[in-house]
């Protein structure tokens, strides 16, 4: 019984030791102004909104293909250098997230030189998290955030934004 015991010990020793070095730190960026996610969220010619399954329980909503509508999120406490091989994902749960190719970019301070990502159909999507980007490292900017960009969204809808992540490996 003391050997089936010690052997358990050994067992969650490395378990726990595994666990903690491959673990990656998640960020989240939310559009609420009153949730403990930290950076920084701005958006144009976005009405604001609420939902069940909402992120925080908020979410804005927008229209494709105006220019001048965007929602960025910016985590101004992370750098590039920090981050060689962060992922980026958003979190679709609402049903009026209708537009079927939503543009999504990785962006730098303040939104500014954002780089395309990926078109994700918000309409089909799963509900909760979706992936933008996966261990990106080709961005080398001092700060990273995620765009969802109107301009470059198509296909009717309407376009939403609720939360941000990223995902910084260990």
């Amino acid at each position: 019984m003391k050997k089936i015991i010690g052997m358990f010990s050994v067992f969650i020793v490395c378990l726990v030791t595994i666990t903690s070095v491959y673990a990656a730190k998640y960020i989240v960026i939310d559009n609420d102004p009153l949730s403990s996610a930290p950076g920084n969220f701005k958006s144009t010619g976005y009405t604001y909104g609420k939902g069940a399954n909402d992120y925080n329980g908020d979410h804005r909503l927008g229209t494709p293909g105006k220019e001048t509508n965007e929602c960025i999120w910016v985590h101004k406490s992370i750098t590039y250098a920090d981050v060689p091989y962060a992922s980026y994902r958003v979190y679709l749960h609402n049903s009026s997230f209708t537009c079927p190719k939503a543009a999504y970019y990785v962006t730098a301070p303040n939104g500014w030189q954002d780089k395309f990502a990926c078109f994700i159909n918000q309409d089909t999507a799963p509900g909760g998290w979706s992936y933008i980007i996966k261990n990106y490292s080709s961005y080398p900017e001092s700060e990273l955030g995620l765009t969802l960009g109107n301009g470059g969204s198509s296909g009717g809808g309407k376009l939403g934004a609720d939360a941000g992540e990223i995902i910084i490996p260990n």
